[in-house]
């Protein structure tokens, strides 16, 4: 259906050079190669044209699959991409790619503070019993620290309490980090959620490997397509999306946990920037329609 919607699909990166520039100063074009969307998949053969020079302001839609770039980076995308549509916004995922943007949802996560110095890790700890403490800025479990009385585990990698709590007292004091109460029910599995304006479209189960406590699949866990999204997730769906569609948010992935108990998923983490999770043609019709339906409300 994409294909006979669109009159031309380009895909283009910004680790090249030429436009890398688009993070940084105004752009009048992009380099970018042309989809061929006659090509019919039957073979291997490759389905992208030659390479092209198009101006800017002459596409209507922008799809951005970026992580790892900075608020400024956003900042200068939005600005050169001004007269496009762009999903998701790049200001949106400014407001919400931060980890900090968990503690609107109280109530739908685990008990989570803000946490900038070693007395506030001390008394989070003395709260909650054992602490995961999130990068602000980061995502695919790369710097995570898990935290008790008894041990410290960096990403997989454990050590005493005693040996490893001055690290941690020093990453928390040179930049804020979020602190999450662990939850135990993180070996039943973290359910990826992927939603398209407000409609499920994609559930991945991921669980870790044996022995870790990290789910993520870079880190070796392992995934099933297709769980069943519960009453608990239906709600937190409808909160974080309507929360999200007002910052120009089209797509995003929620992670949810069970509690303690293992009587309720609670939500642990939102994914605006790089969503991934398209991971076959029936997902993927579902997106494509999705998309199709929001750009038909907004132009």
């Amino acid at each position: 259906e994409g294909r006979d919607y669109f009159k031309k699909i380009y895909v283009a990166t910004v680790s090249s050079d030429d436009n890398a520039r688009l993070l940084h100063i105004k752009q009048d074009t992009i380099e970018a190669k042309r989809f061929d969307v006659e090509h019919n998949y039957e073979n291997n053969d490759w389905w992208y044209l030659d390479n092209e020079t198009i101006q800017v302001d002459s596409l209507d839609i922008v799809l951005l699959m970026i992580d790892r770039i900075n608020t400024g980076h956003r900042i200068m995308l939005k600005e050169n991409f001004k007269h496009s549509l762009m999903v998701n916004d790049p200001l949106g995922i400014n407001l919400t790619a931060n980890k900090k943007y968990l503690l609107n949802f109280g109530g739908l996560t685990p008990v989570s503070q803000l946490i900038n110095s070693s007395e506030g890790l001390d008394s989070f700890i003395e709260l909650v019993g054992e602490v995961v403490l999130k990068p602000l800025d980061s995502n695919g479990g790369r710097g995570l620290v898990r935290v008790n009385n008894a041990s410290i585990y960096f990403e997989d990698r454990e050590c005493t309490y005693k040996d490893g709590i001055d690290e941690v007292h020093l990453r928390i004091e040179r930049e804020a980090m979020l602190g999450m109460e662990y939850l135990d029910g993180v070996r039943e599995g973290d359910k990826r959620i992927i939603v398209c304006d407000g409609k499920v479209i994609a559930t991945i189960l991921r669980k870790p490997k044996g022995g870790s406590w990290l789910c993520n699949l870079s880190m070796g866990g392992t995934f099933e397509i297709g769980v069943e999204v519960t009453s608990d997730e239906v709600v937190i769906i409808d909160r974080v999306s309507l929360d999200l569609e007002d910052k120009g948010i089209f797509i995003y992935g929620l992670d949810t946990l069970f509690d303690n108990k293992k009587q309720k998923r609670v939500l642990s983490e939102i994914n605006t920037s790089n969503v991934g999770g398209i991971l076959n043609p029936e997902i993927t019709t579902k997106y494509v329609d999705g998309l199709i339906e929001y750009i038909n409300q907004r132009i």
